[in-house]
């Protein structure tokens, strides 16, 4: 999966995303407060030059990256 260049994705509060492939961020992708974003075993999230991948909790409502 990709992301391209000028496209924002952004994952609301509560969400919980899995990645079952690989992901490229060429464009934004943002974790809300509240949001889960799981990255199976042997999967990767890059992000190259001109990417932003932006994890935006809050106190007391964490958004959580992690691997599986």
């Amino acid at each position: 999966w990709t992301i391209p260049s000028g496209v924002s994705v952004i994952v609301r509060n509560g969400a919980r995303i899995t990645l079952n492939g690989n992901l490229t961020v060429s464009g934004s992708f943002t974790l809300e407060a509240g949001t889960t974003l799981e990255i199976a075993n042997g999967r990767t999230l890059s992000v190259p030059a001109g990417g932003l991948f932006k994890i935006d909790g809050a106190d007391g409502n964490a958004a959580i990256p992690s691997m599986e």
